[in-house]
């Protein structure tokens, strides 16, 4: 998608700087990168430091367990405190805990950490569970079949928007960026890379962008 955007405003991108999630803001300051471009949950905290770009697509994320722990179903209250949670450190699952279960206790991974480690952490009986998106999920189930499940598939616990974020001073780069995305949206090409690539069920709920043709 970055690439189809590049080719629109006809920039050239570099994907040449690693970050961290908790470093993001920070970096963008330094200026040693113009642009996440990797997608990034919106959360009000870091919009106060940085520009979102309009949502590129909305992404449910889901509770995740060991497939033959039978504690957890529609009904598990996961407001427990003898239930550990891991996630990494910084990330949008630490805040949800907080928000909905503060009594369940969180083991915390470094923040650039490969996220199947949360998974591992939960196959392996570190934690009782984690949060995480379908992709991430898909990936470690196709390497690791019937070791973990989806609590709910059809009950996501939280539905985030995904946008690219760049610097607070960058808002006419940022608005070009969303002309761009209104532009691959409306004329097919967003729905062409996510038939492509969207392997996974419940991975991606794709953006649209809303108007109203008056001959329907």
């Amino acid at each position: 998608m970055v690439k189809a955007i590049g080719n629109r405003l006809e920039l050239e991108v570099k994907f040449d700087v690693p970050t961290g999630w908790g470093t993001i803001v920070a970096d963008l300051n330094a200026k040693k990168f113009d642009m996440l471009c990797s997608g990034f949950w919106v959360h009000p905290n870091v919009g106060k430091f940085a520009l979102f770009t309009r949502p590129v697509f909305f992404q449910p994320v889901f509770v995740v367990s060991r497939a033959d722990d039978k504690r957890f179903s529609k009904t598990t209250n996961l407001n427990d405190k003898e239930l550990t949670m891991v996630a990494l450190d910084g990330d949008n699952p630490v805040n949800i805990a907080k928000a909905d279960f503060p009594k369940a206790k969180i083991l915390t991974l470094p923040n650039m950490t490969d996220f199947s480690q949360v998974l591992i952490n939960v196959s392996g009986s570190k934690a009782d569970f984690t949060i995480v998106d379908a992709v991430t999920f898909g990936v470690f189930n196709k390497n690791n079949p019937g070791k973990l499940k989806i609590v709910t598939p059809e009950n996501p616990i939280r539905i985030y928007p995904v946008s690219y974020v760049v610097s607070a001073e960058d808002v006419v780069f940022r608005d070009a960026i969303n002309a761009a995305l209104d532009e691959l949206i409306l004329d097919g090409t967003i729905d062409r890379i996510f038939d492509k690539y969207d392997v996974y069920p419940n991975s991606y709920y794709r953006a649209v962008v809303p108007y109203r043709n008056p001959y329907f």
